[in-house]
């Protein structure tokens, strides 16, 4: 699971996010370098976007606070223990993002420090190279293209759909904060991706959970 997450869903948000860079005429070296700082899809799309506005770094650092605080959640069943020593526990906190979470939740059982790090490894090296290749794609598009921003949060959407769609989901956790801005994709996507979160919990409430 771990090369077509990486190659395919966890990368399509920085490809965007590099072409983004281009398009808002940023230095090229804003997109590696952000997605090594940030490591965050929907943070990069909107620290990008709001420093393309001349928005002040509080507004930008409480955005991003906000944006990864389900982050914190994250730690809580992820199999951070088996990670010793302090360097290696440090980059697997570093990079405990939504696709690796997601991974190990499905599948709890069977996880080895090797293993573990080594899908994390893949997931922040394919991350920062899809953001390279959408810098280089957007540097050769010369109109202005719309709605990149809205690009990961049509992502989360597509897949919160496809999930209800497929199994029996119950939306326990799905809220949002609104940051007010111009730019309605920004604004959809601090609210959607920021905080979103979908609960696969056992359907002990027939009046809750939906039947196949």
């Amino acid at each position: 699971m771990t090369a077509p997450i990486g190659g395919g869903l966890h990368s399509s948000g920085d490809f965007a996010y590099g072409i983004l860079v281009m398009q808002l005429g940023m230095p090229w070296w804003m997109a590696p370098a952000l997605s090594l700082a940030a490591y965050s899809g929907s943070a990069e799309l909107l620290v990008i976007t709001l420093a393309a506005s001349h928005t002040p770094i509080a507004v930008i650092a409480v955005t991003m606070l906000l944006v990864n605080f389900r982050h914190l959640f994250y730690a809580f069943s992820f199999p951070l223990h088996i990670v010793e020593g302090k360097l290696a526990r440090l980059f697997s906190m570093y990079a405990l993002v939504d696709e690796a979470y997601a991974i190990t939740a499905a599948r709890p059982e069977g996880w080895t420090k090797p293993r573990l790090l080594a899908m994390q490894v893949t997931y922040n090296a394919t991350w920062v190279a899809s953001g390279l290749i959408g810098v280089l794609a957007g540097s050769f598009i010369p109109t202005q293209i719309q709605g990149l921003d809205f690009a990961l949060t049509a992502l989360f959407i597509t897949l919160t759909l496809d999930s209800i769609r497929s199994s029996r989901t119950f939306l326990g956790c799905f809220g949002g904060r609104i940051i007010p801005h111009r730019n309605a994709g920004l604004a959809t996507t601090t609210a959607f991706a920021g905080t979103t979160a979908i609960c696969r919990l056992p359907c002990s409430a027939p009046h809750v959970c939906s039947k196949k």
